[in-house]
């Protein structure tokens, strides 16, 4: 089981009004172990969401650089960096 034990935001709608939907950067520790940075936080009309950070390969797609495995840990993530936006 994974715990979420430290959320770091910026909320960013001050910052990258072009960025549009993006609302904050998100870093968490998982397990006090290990650091997950450059989450996005998403805004998609009544949907609030994160993305985890991709990067362009040399073909033109986006990949995801880190991402869970399976909903339970994305769910456990995604809670735990809304539930620190949202303060």
């Amino acid at each position: 089981m994974i715990e979420v034990t430290s959320v770091k935001l910026i909320k960013t709608e001050s910052f990258f009004k072009n960025e549009g939907r993006v609302i904050a950067i998100a870093s968490v520790v998982i397990n006090g172990a290990i650091c997950i940075n450059n989450i996005r936080v998403v805004k998609k009309e009544d949907k609030t969401f994160i993305c985890f950070p991709n990067k362009r390969n040399p073909i033109g797609e986006y990949k995801d650089v880190v991402y869970p495995i399976n909903n339970q840990t994305r769910e456990i993530i995604q809670d735990a960096i809304l539930k620190e936006y949202n303060k």
